[in-house]
């Protein structure tokens, strides 16, 4: 009798062991990651001059040319925007394939809603997938162009939206430096207000720049250089930020200062402020490309001296 047991046992654990085994070698793929997770990785080595992101409301073109990044050929990249962007494409990692159930709908949803992302060089392409994924639940994907088998991917050690950094507008890819000038090649630099008695020239003179009809100190002209060389906006806005509520401002004309800078030769910019809202500490300006930013006013106040403050 003990002797059946033992048996009807050891025939028990057999067929327990070949379940498990058959489990193992029967479950589905996207329990195991057999794939290089550095698929969509690209070399931080590797020279590129170009990155194409296109889809739904997007569509921008980082272009390296001229020793300078830029965004859609005229306007200069941020830097910090760069530097992250950058890191995202070259640290990456896949974290798992997306489960068979659910690849065909998440592949159909990349190619209609995601990113078309390519990497390249000159002619070359490095690059090419589809980014994109699910911001509530903080889920990336990306899929090759070409086998379009999802993966879901993610920056190790970090919990973070990594599909977002390839949906940003133009306006955020930007650099928020309103003035790029050489300022050895600059002829003079005029300061507006409606009320006139508060207008400065600055005017270039072979060792500084000294003020049209006053004597100031130097030490203050050369702040005012400075406030003016690294004058940069918090924000660009989009149309629709603007007619959110500072579109009147534009369309009333409510001037706060002008800032006119005259080169020896090239385009003059120009800079037109408007009054800040009287529940917002922000400052509107429009600049010489027609381009629309805000300013926090506390930050940016040393930039507009008047002739009575020297």
């Amino acid at each position: 009798m003990q002797k059946r047991k033992n048996i009807r046992l050891i025939i028990s654990l057999v067929v327990v062991l070949i379940a498990i085994l058959g489990l193992q070698l029967f479950k589905p793929k996207s329990g195991n990651l057999n794939v290089d997770k550095k698929l969509f990785q690209l070399d931080p080595q590797q020279e590129i001059t170009d990155v194409y992101l296109q889809g739904e409301g997007i569509s921008n073109h980082l272009q390296f040319k001229n020793g300078q990044w830029y965004v859609n050929d005229t306007l200069l990249l941020d830097q910090s925007m760069r530097d992250v962007f950058f890191s995202v494409l070259t640290q990456l990692e896949i974290r798992r394939p997306v489960a068979k159930s659910s690849q065909d709908t998440i592949a159909g949803y990349l190619l209609n809603n995601g990113i078309q992302t390519t990497i390249s060089y000159g002619n070359k392409t490095i690059k090419r997938y589809y980014v994109g994924g699910d911001s509530n639940k903080d889920i990336s994907w990306i899929m090759d162009s070409e086998e379009q088998i999802p993966y879901e991917v993610h920056i190790p050690g970090y919990q973070t939206y990594t599909a977002g950094i390839f949906k940003v507008p133009a306006n955020d890819w930007r650099s928020r430096f309103v003035i790029d000038v050489n300022f050895a090649l600059i002829k003079s630099i005029k300061l507006s207000y409606p009320n006139k008695e508060d207008n400065i020239e600055l005017v270039s003179t072979k060792d500084f720049f000294k003020i049209t009809n006053t004597s100031a100190d130097s030490t203050k002209i050369a702040d005012f250089l400075d406030n003016l060389a690294y004058l940069q906006a918090d924000k660009f806005l989009s149309d629709d930020e603007i007619s959110g509520g500072y579109d009147s401002l534009i369309k009333n004309n409510k001037v706060f200062a002008r800032i006119e800078i005259v080169m020896s030769y090239g385009e003059n910019p120009r800079l037109t402020f408007y009054e800040p809202l009287a529940d917002n500490h922000y400052i509107l300006s429009k600049i010489s490309d027609g381009s629309v930013c805000v300013f926090d006013f506390n930050r940016v106040e040393g930039v507009f001296i008047r002739r009575g403050e020297l």
